[in-house]
């Protein structure tokens, strides 16, 4: 069944499109809030051109209150900590796919920078360790 499943996508040229154009806008979207606001300075999205998206907060007490501001929010995002990953580089998970459309993108980084901010006048004077 995965074998099937793998031929089809592999075949089915727009999933493809739509995802690759989803991980543009979402790229593009945290680049401009990271160049903007900041308290988005110590988010770093690692380079990656899959679905999955990984953005390092460092510290994990902000990975988790952002994490939980998503949730609450109504969006599922995933807090990868110690002993998972190194210790100062906690993350967010944030999986995208084809299906989402352009303002479900739009409304999760809208989302984010709300949760930044939030999380970042909460924990300040909290070291990253």
């Amino acid at each position: 069944a995965n074998g099937q499943s793998l031929k089809l996508i592999s075949q089915n040229k727009t999933l493809i499109n739509a995802l690759n154009s989803n991980i543009a806008i979402f790229t593009t979207l945290v680049a401009a809030y990271n160049k903007k606001y900041s308290h988005w300075q110590q988010a770093k999205l690692l380079p990656s051109s899959t679905a999955i998206q990984p953005l390092v907060l460092g510290c994990e007490q902000m990975v988790m209150a952002v994490a939980q501001q998503l949730m609450d929010a109504g969006f599922w995002v995933g807090a990868i900590r110690p002993p998972t990953v190194a210790k100062g580089s906690a993350r967010l998970r944030i999986t995208l796919s084809a299906s989402h459309s352009a303002s479900q993108i739009e409304a999760l980084v809208l989302a984010l920078n709300h949760a930044l901010k939030k999380a970042a006048d909460s924990t300040a004077g909290i070291d990253s360790e």
